[in-house]
Parts: structure tokens; C-alpha cells; sequence
């Protein structure tokens, strides 16, 4: 009995993120579960905000460099309908901690968040760190869709090549990264939810990392 209920505990805390191991590039990278708000723009158009926290981890004995870049806006799958949505990586500057939001509609509330998305996602922002050994590095990536919709959009797990074996029933646009070296590459797996599960999936390509001599 004892034994069982270990078990079933183990399961719930595997299941509360998702971590990828990267043997090869070096990284660990654990993604937590999505979460949401609402938000309209200046011009009355209403969006829904969906977004994952990420913790990456040099988990090798030398230094590793990251970069990573997001801020496009991309077309719905074909039965989907016509709309578009955006991806992007939020500044860092911009911890979630800070977020404020109405507790009833889930709207957000006036904010440095709010001011960011009242500007385009302007500027860029573009993350070039270098991590040392052990060292780790907080970002978030979101999507934000027309609301209502017809199908969700959630960012759901950053990942190296070295894992993309786990996500092969998938779309890629991988095949669009100019990176060198297409195994050094980092994708974004999203979701496209029109009910209640997701029936569809999309790697996109977001950045790369490299070993600085």
C-alpha cells in the first residue's frame, strides 16, 4: 500500500512539468504547464494571452550559448480557418510575478506586461546568454490569438533537436531555420486546440545554441 501510494505521487509531480534532457547539446530544460489571461488592444480587439515559464540549465561542464528569438505573427492551419496569431519571448525583465489582471474577466490590468503588448511586442526582444556550467535562466514564451476563436493556440514544451524524435507526428517548420547546424537547433511545440484536447501540433523554428571556445 505504502509502495502504491509512492507511485501515484511520483506520477503527479512528473506530470506538474515537462523537463527535456538533452544529452548531447548539454541542456536541461524544464517547461512549465501553460497558463492564460485575456487582453485587448487599443483598438478594441480582444486576444487571449497563453504562455509557459521555462527554466534552462547548463547541466554540462562547459559553457553553452543561447539564443533565442520570437516575435512573428504566423497563419492558422488550413482547418482553422483564416486567422493568424503571434509567438514571441518575453523580455525578461517582464517576470510574471509582476502581472496583475482582473480575478473575474482575466483581463489584464495596466501593467508594464499591458504596455508591451500595447506596442507590437516592440522592441524585439532577443535572448543571447551565455549559461557557465550549472548555471540556469528564467524566460517565458506566449502566444497571443484572436479571442473568440475557433481553435486555441498554446505554446506547450521548448526543446532541442536532440529530442525532436518525441515530436514527430507534428508539422515542422523546422526545415526554415537558417541555424548552421540544423542539431544545434531549438523549437517550440504549440498546440492548436479546437475543443477541449489539441488535434494538431507545430514545431516552429525559435533559436539555437553554440559552444563559445
Amino acid at each position: 500500500m505504502i509502495f502504491k501510494t509512492i507511485i501515484g505521487l511520483l506520477i503527479i509531480l512528473i506530470g506538474c512539468s515537462e523537463i527535456q534532457q538533452t544529452p548531447k547539446s548539454g541542456l536541461q530544460i524544464e517547461n512549465s504547464p501553460n497558463r492564460g489571461l485575456n487582453y485587448t488592444d487599443p483598438q478594441g480587439t480582444k486576444l487571449s494571452y497563453r504562455y509557459i515559464p521555462i527554466t534552462i540549465t547548463n547541466d554540462s561542464t562547459i559553457a553553452i550559448n543561447i539564443q533565442i528569438a520570437l516575435s512573428k505573427e504566423y497563419d492558422y492551419p488550413d482547418e482553422y480557418g483564416e486567422q493568424k496569431f503571434k509567438v514571441f519571448l518575453l523580455p525578461k525583465e517582464l517576470t510574471q510575478d509582476k502581472v496583475t489582471y482582473d480575478t473575474i474577466s482575466y483581463e489584464l490590468s495596466d501593467n508594464e506586461l499591458r504596455n508591451y503588448f500595447d506596442k507590437g511586442l516592440s522592441p524585439l526582444y532577443i535572448l543571447n546568454e551565455t549559461l557557465e556550467p550549472r548555471e540556469k535562466c528564467d524566460i517565458t514564451m506566449g502566444t497571443l490569438y484572436p479571442r473568440p476563436t475557433n481553435c486555441g493556440v498554446l505554446p506547450i514544451v521548448l526543446f532541442s533537436q536532440d529530442n525532436r524524435g518525441l515530436y514527430n507526428v507534428c508539422d515542422s517548420l523546422i526545415n526554415q531555420d537558417i541555424s548552421a547546424n540544423p542539431s544545434l537547433a531549438l523549437g517550440l511545440k504549440l498546440d492548436f486546440y479546437p475543443g477541449s484536447s489539441p488535434e494538431k501540433c507545430t514545431i516552429i523554428p525559435c533559436g539555437q545554441i553554440s559552444y563559445p571556445k
